[in-house]
């Protein structure tokens, strides 16, 4: 056996050994970034919530500008899929507020699994407006808003099989069936209430 046949393995490693580093550093730097872009779109939802429309449309176009960044890196990144799918559901519940149709998967540009997960998140956003609704004593919105809940569930359920098409989304149906239920038990308890409730002469 030659000793000499392992010449051009200490180059090779030592080139290896750098590609990997650099790998890691570009996997870390886009995490960061990928961590941002759902903090930002928390921030939207929070904010479309609270009614500041405008600052919230400011960090979704914060965010897409940070996971246009990261869609052009040269290493995949978990948390992206998790940034697309926030990203997804601020769209939504912008597009609700200001009474627009939500952008297709084409629009947002984002994966299909992530358009799927972030419209079912979409519908725990939804059963906070109602309840918000319901406490403002504006029941038409409140049914409104679970109409829309409704819809979204009856949309999405199908996907549910072959489970293998979208991960995790089983366990998001059943949360949104969940959310379902307690909704339409608020709105019935509402309705029941404003119907003893006599007005002030």
């Amino acid at each position: 056996m030659n000793p000499q046949a392992l010449g051009k393995v200490k180059e090779s490693l030592e080139k290896c050994l750098e590609r990997l580093t650099r790998r890691v550093e570009l996997r870390d730097e886009a995490s960061i970034k990928a961590r941002r872009a759902v903090k930002l779109c928390g921030e939207a939802i929070s904010l479309t919530h609270r009614g500041r429309l405008a600052e919230a449309k400011s960090r979704v176009t914060e965010a897409k500008g940070v996971i246009g960044e990261l869609k052009v890196c040269e290493v995949e990144v978990d948390a992206l899929s998790v940034a697309l799918q926030e990203l997804v559901e601020a769209e939504a519940l912008l597009s609700l507020l200001e009474e627009r149709e939500i952008p297709s998967v084409e629009e947002l540009e984002v994966t299909d699994e992530a358009y799927v997960l972030g419209l079912a998140d979409l519908v725990g956003e939804l059963r906070r407006m109602t309840l918000e609704y319901i406490r403002a004593g504006d029941g038409v919105k409140a049914e409104e808003a679970y109409e829309v809940m409704k819809n979204l569930y009856e949309m999405l359920w199908p996907l549910e099989y072959p489970r293998s098409l979208v991960p995790g989304l089983r366990h998001k149906v059943d949360v949104m069936r969940r959310i379902l239920d307690e909704t339409l038990h608020d709105l019935t308890l509402m309705k029941m209430l404003s119907r003893h409730i006599k007005p002030r002469c």
